[in-house]
């Protein structure tokens, strides 16, 4: 309902300014309460309003609350805001509000699973906190459950922060205390369990061994390869049942997969190495065939039923902070096995069998804890479940593990540890923690030669290279990590500036705000179940095929082509929850109105996981790969060649050679071909809209750059459209001048790739190679790799194949400089620069790179980052991570610099549709170049009476006034806007029609909204016309139309209250030539159309900024600038039902 959105917008903003970090709104609302001091001022306004925000995330049932229930909600939220911004609540709205307490019952949080408090204080003794409602509760550090657990939290102290948010589980009251079986700090960080297991090592325990993980680099090694290989073959023999996979088919799909790891791992370049890798691979599957056989240890003591198995299922455990994928699991969840393909303890043998390793026993231990105490509706208890360590490596390999509670309970005090270690490096603490740390520290016991030969290098590595830095180098690096570190708080947390964001909104957000957010697809029932790419049942099941239910037009899911997800089942009599089961981790494969096709990421043998009556679901899945490759790279980025840290440090200055010429010839590009080949460190290229900066720019750049036969180029782009882009104009080279001088190679999925350019995928190209030499032979030929930046940092061994001369970014101001560190810091065999020069290409005045945080934590001035300053003999100098690499460099340079050159001329938009954002917002630069479209007159044909009609058969652009005065329960939906650009966009098809050109939705017409809510409205508008063609046009967001075009453009402000612009005109930055204002988001709008530009909004509202301003007298002075009503033709807006108790309460300093 809207107040709780109201509440949560309140609690964003007023807290929005602070450093502190806060998880959620339970801790934000608790932390403004006893900043305004209501606990002791106003008891019952402070019970009050715990109340309400227990009921942001799950809001009482709309048809089960009355008008007066919901008012005392509504009192609650006004005296609050009185409280905290003294407000004074209107008299009027006070007299029609009840007095006193919504009567509730009284809750009994003590039959609960788990409970969720927040931290007030603590102390030796134990923990006072307070639950959802406001009520105190104490936990001691030390006590007993039953006759013989003891539990012993005295290290949580040394853990806590005001405010921080703990899950208490299976809790039971006495004498006064709460004692829970466990406690579980920031649950809505969710720890991978592999990730605890892993800070278990042999030579000593400590979270600190993850932090040096963190930043040490990742080598493919032979054991590496050999464990995905092991994994690929109990897969294989699960599908296979009591057939037998054969060893040579298996391998080669493996080495298809895995090409680039294969091929540079140093150990298998070896022969002996190499037939030692095979010949240990073929005794893994004849280990494997003998253990799963019908009378072999898991079968024939009726261990496992192999029609009943689940492979590499994943479970989201919120409750316990804990998310995993077990290896293999069976339906009903009472066995599971964990499979490993290295060694085992046999220091700890008995009887000739070894013991599972710790950090192998503590994985197992935390799989079998998320099964005991997430899956409620299950109740398992410990000897409910069957779990087994699988070592591949030995005949009889397949140990059973019972539980240990010591061991359990210290795991979970390592989770603990880590996420108050995480929540440090988003503090700034990261810099201090490394700077102190010492290898003793991490080798707390003997473990033989492994620490001295294998961990103590690595540890020692990472420590010199910050250690030893400068100081410049150590802010830029320390403030670099404090970046990543929030950045990957907040896409786990959420971020209070945008609703649902966050893996955490998959449990914190309601299902009605979820589909709302279009980010829960339900109702979904299943289709069609399909093989593998050869159809063969053995490669299991991989593709789902489910049917979306009908739906209202409201709904409008947040998915697209290649997203990663979650897939869960439920009973057609609950409401999905992933935390209730089993998920299935995938994309994207196809989406249409109707159905939706997911590419599982692990085939299934077992059909029946899709049989039955149940219902499924799809929501958005988070991956971590880019935080970990972000982190190499500031480690990276230390031990790189003095002369690119210097250069990024800005203590040296580019290096310029103009002698150097051109050896090839292009025609009106010689000039900035000329200021590229003279250019020896890096080049920056500035692309306005329409004027071909790929497809003129890059290209140009690239031939010149292969006259040098020993070229080699990086293609690199933040999209995979962009990239698709890239290909599309090599293919283009290829068809002028051959395949042999552009032939290349993509780096990146097929899913993720138009399927013109999957030919060229890396995995495609080596599907022939028949062994490691001739897929070394391959690489070697190819001078053309493209990617995403994304995707080259998940293949950064593609640098021990080769160093390259030249990489060109696209799309670079998009792109934060820490995404780029791992590749501009790469290093070749012989200690150089793995990239010899960059050209980044961009556009600083269109859309940034998407950002979770503000500028109070991504800006950094310290007297250490004084090289970075604009001021000579600055006392310090500011790097703020939110501004691209691209525009940081670019601001650096000076006017006029010959290490930029900026595009003026543009092939897209008409003159006229180009006039304003030109002026505006590139000093009046931009040049139409001219093609044909950019000099005839429209080409419609109108001579009806509808004003309309002959005005958008006359006007390039236009602007309609709307002055809406409905009152709607959201801001964020304004119908009347919506039913005119439903108007507008019927009346363009007519004239398309009218005048015989063709209208092809994604070419002809695209409408951009702020909001989804009114892409809805739009989209709902349109089906009232009846018009099929109407219905394929994109309505999106300007983020999602940058790179695009149109021959027409409508774009809708929607904006009908003042607070909405700040929303509205945030992108906005000052032309550091002109000191102009920029708007890059109004730049990216106005700058899509080809033809003709309809413009619709509140002319009241607008006019009360400056720009906006200046764009509605441009608009005027060209006589394009009209009252809706006077030209609308009555456009009536669509019915729109609301609850007539529904409140909007606008605040004047808030966002909301």
């Amino acid at each position: 309902m809207a107040i709780y959105g109201v509440l949560r917008g309140i609690l964003a903003a007023l807290t929005a300014g602070l450093r502190q970090t806060f998880a959620s709104d339970a801790a934000r609302l608790a932390y403004l309460c006893q900043a305004h001091g209501l606990e002791a001022k106003s008891r019952g306004l402070h019970r009050r309003i715990r109340n309400v925000g227990a009921r942001i995330h799950a809001p009482v049932d709309e048809a089960k609350l009355s008008e007066e229930g919901l008012g005392y909600d509504i009192r609650a939220v006004a005296e609050f805001i009185h409280r905290c911004e003294d407000v004074p609540v209107p008299p009027a709205l006070l007299d029609r509000l009840p007095m006193g307490d919504y009567p509730t019952e009284q809750r009994k949080w003590a039959e609960r699973d788990y409970i969720r408090v927040t931290v007030r204080s603590w102390s030796a003794r134990g923990v006072v906190a307070e639950d959802a409602e406001g009520g105190e509760l104490t936990i001691p550090l030390r006590f007993k459950l039953g006759e013989t657990w003891e539990l012993d939290y005295g290290y949580l102290p040394g853990l806590l922060w005001p405010f921080a948010q703990l899950n208490l589980v299976r809790p039971r009251l006495e004498v006064g205390m709460v004692l829970p079986e466990q406690i579980i700090l920031e649950p809505d960080y969710l720890v991978n369990i592999s990730v605890v297991a892993k800070v278990f090592q042999s030579y000593g325990t400590s979270e600190l061994n993850l932090l040096i993980d963190r930043f040490t680099p990742q080598e493919t090694s032979a054991p590496i390869l050999l464990g995905n290989l092991s994994g690929m073959l109990l897969d294989r023999v699960i599908y296979a049942g009591d057939g037998a996979p054969q060893y040579v088919e298996v391998v080669r799909d493996f080495f298809r997969e895995n090409p680039l790891g294969i091929s540079t791992c140093e150990a298998l370049r070896e022969g002996a190495t190499n037939e030692q890798f095979h010949h240990d691979a073929q005794r893994q599957l004849a280990h494997l065939r003998e253990i799963f056989r019908r009378d072999g240890d898991a079968r024939e003591a009726g261990v496992i039923d192999l029609e009943r198995v689940v492979l590499e299922p994943s479970f989201i455990c919120e409750q316990l902070g804990l998310q995993g994928r077990m290896d293999l699991i069976q339906e009903d969840m009472r066995v599971l096995m964990e499979q490993k393909s290295g060694r085992w303890d046999s220091f700890r043998a008995k009887d000739g069998q070894g013991r599972p390793y710790e950090s192998h026993y503590v994985q197992m231990l935390l799989y079998m804890a998320v099964l005991r105490y997430g899956l409620t509706d299950l109740r398992l208890r410990n000897e409910d479940i069957a779990s087994y360590l699988l070592y591949s490596r030995y005949p009889k390999g397949l140990l059973r593990e019972s539980p240990a509670t010591v061991l359990l309970q210290e795991a979970f005090e390592m989770r603990n540890r880590i996420v108050r270690q995480e929540y440090a490096l988003a503090r700034g603490e990261g810099l201090d923690m490394l700077c102190e740390l010492t290898p003793e520290r991490l080798h707390q016991r003997a473990c033989g030669r492994l620490w001295d030969d294998f961990i103590l290098p690595k540890v020692l590595q990472v420590l010199k290279a910050v250690q030893q830095a400068t100081p410049a180098e150590q802010a830029y690096a320390g403030h670099a990590i404090t970046f990543v570190a929030q950045e990957q708080l907040l896409a786990k947390v959420g971020s209070p500036k945008r609703e649902g964001s966050g893996h955490a909104g998959v449990w914190n957000s309601s299902n009605a705000e979820k589909r709302e957010q279009g980010n829960l697809l339900d109702g979904l029932e299943i289709e069609r179940l399909a093989h593998g790419e050869r159809g063969e049942s053995r490669e299991g099941i991989h593709d789902i095929t489910l049917r979306i239910p009908h739906q209202d037009s409201t709904a409008l899911p947040n998915f697209r082509l290649g997203d990663p997800v979650i897939l869960y089942a439920y009973a057609p009599t609950d409401e999905p929850d992933p935390r209730r089961g089993m998920v299935h981790k995938g994309a994207v494969l196809e989406f249409a109105a109707r159905s939706i096709t997911v590419r599982l990421n692990a085939r299934q043998r077992n059909r029946r996981l899709f049989e039955g009556e149940r219902l499924w679901a799809i929501e958005h899945d988070m991956l971590e790969a880019g935080f970990a490759a972000q982190y190499r790279g500031i480690c990276s980025f230390l031990e790189a060649p003095k002369e690119r840290r210097e250069l990024l440090l800005r203590q040296r200055p580019p290096g310029r050679d103009a002698q150097r010429q051109p050896k090839g010839d292009y025609p009106g590009f010689n000039g900035l071909i000329r200021k590229f080949v003279q250019a020896q460190d890096y080049f920056l290229l500035i692309g306005p809209p329409g004027t071909g900066k790929t497809s003129k720019g890059l290209v140009s750049i690239l031939r010149e750059e292969l006259t040098d036969p020993t070229a080699r180029v990086l293609l690199l782009a933040y999209t995979n459209r962009a990239v698709d882009e890239i290909c599309a104009q090599l293919e283009g080279l290829k068809a002028q001048h051959g395949d042999k001088p552009f032939a290349y190679m993509r780096l990146g999925r097929h899913l993720s790739t138009a399927p013109p350019y999957r030919p060229f995928l890396m995995q495609e190209l080596t599907a022939a190679c028949r062994n490691r030499q001739e897929i070394l032979e391959l690489f070697g030929g190819i001078r053309i790799y493209t990617s995403t930046v994304t995707s080259l940092c998940g293949k950064l061994e593609l640098f021990k194949l080769h160093s390259f001369t030249l990489a060109i970014v696209d799309e670079a101001s998009q792109i934060l400089e820490p995404t780029l560190l791992p590749l501009l810091s790469a290093k070749n065999g012989s200690g150089g620069c793995s990239i010899a020069r960059f050209v980044l290409i961009g556009d600083e005045k269109q859309l940034p790179a998407v950002v979770g945080q503000t500028g109070q934590t991504s800006r950094l001035s310290s007297p250490a980052l004084a090289c970075l300053s604009d001021e000579p003999n600055a006392a310090e100098g500011t790097i703020d991570f939110r501004v691209s690499i691209f525009e940081r460099l670019l601001r650096q340079e000076p006017p006029g610099s010959p290490l930029v050159h900026r595009f003026t001329q543009q092939g897209r938009m008409h003159p006229e549709v180009a006039a304003f954002p030109s002026r505006c917002f590139y000093n009046g630069q931009l040049e139409a170049i001219p093609l044909a479209h950019q000099q005839e007159a429209l080409r419609y044909r109108y001579e009806g009476d509808d004003p309309l009609a002959s005005l958008l058969a006359r006007r390039r652009v236009l602007f309609f006034a709307m002055r809406n005065t409905q009152r709607m329960p959201s801001d964020k939906v304004n119908p009347a806007e919506g039913a005119a650009i439903a108007r507008i966009a019927g009346v363009v098809h007519r004239l398309y029609q009218e005048a015989e050109r063709p209208f092809v939705p994604d070419e002809t017409l695209g409408v951009i909204v702020p909001y989804r809510h009114q892409i809805a409205t739009v989209r709902r508008e349109l089906e009232r016309l009846g018009l099929p063609e109407l219905m394929g046009i994109t309505i999106d967001t300007v983020e999602r139309y940058q790179g695009s075009q149109r021959d027409v453009m409508v774009y809708g402000f929607t904006v009908q209250q003042p607070y909405q612009l700040e929303f509205l005109f945030e992108s906005r930055i000052r032309d550091r030539e002109t000191g102009a204002t920029i708007d890059r988001k109004l730049n990216v709008a106005l700058t899509r159309a080809r033809e003709q530009m309809v413009i619709v909004g509140n002319p009241d509202l607008l006019s009360s900024d400056p720009l906006c301003e200046r764009l509605l007298e441009h608009v005027r002075r060209e006589e394009g600038y009209y009252e809706w009503g006077e030209v609308g033709g009555g456009c009536e807006v669509g019915k729109m039902e609301f609850p007539t108790f529904a409140l909007r309460i606008t605040h004047q300093r808030s966002r909301i």
